[in-house]
């Protein structure tokens, strides 16, 4: 069984080798990191997904038994998904976590939802390299709404500043 926090009936695993939260923590628990309000999501040095908490499930519309050692490109749009190993190299190099696309002044990105609809997230990133090998850390929320909602609003502004 690939690694992962919680099985789909929500019953810890803990067959996980890497594990970069402290899940015997009393400050974090398993049950904490299945109610969290944010997708939490493991990949590891080649991209393959370890673990996630069924909300990140959710988000892309998957059971987590489906996306369990499954590559994080298949949560991308196709037309994203060829490039998108070369930036993945580029982070895993570096050691600072960081919002995603920090610094190109995009806020929000475009993911693949199951149903094959586009989805709007905001991605934390960061890599924990304590264990043999680096694994990535990512916390992820749904944005679509306020993407759709702000996209309106600069839309309706620019009508309005043509009047």
């Amino acid at each position: 069984m690939p690694p992962c926090f919680f099985s789909d009936s929500g019953k810890l695993l803990v067959s996980n080798p890497v594990t970069p939260f402290p899940l015997n923590s009393e400050q974090i628990t398993p049950d904490v990191l299945e109610h969290s309000p944010v997708g939490l999501m493991q990949v590891d040095h080649t991209g393959r997904i370890l673990s996630l908490n069924s909300y990140c499930a959710d988000i892309f519309g998957y059971s987590v038994a489906e996306l369990l050692d499954q590559p994080f490109e298949i949560l991308l749009p196709p037309d994203l998904r060829t490039d998108h190993s070369g930036l993945f190299s580029e982070f895993m190099q570096s050691s600072t976590g960081r919002m995603m696309g920090q610094g190109t002044g995009q806020k929000y990105f475009p993911a693949h939802h199951k149903g094959g609809h586009e989805i709007a997230v905001q991605i934390g990133l960061n890599v924990n390299r304590k264990g043999a090998r680096p694994v990535v850390i990512l916390a992820i929320v749904d944005v679509t709404d306020k993407a759709r909602l702000l996209n309106e609003l600069k839309h309706g502004n620019e009508r309005l500043s043509l009047i």
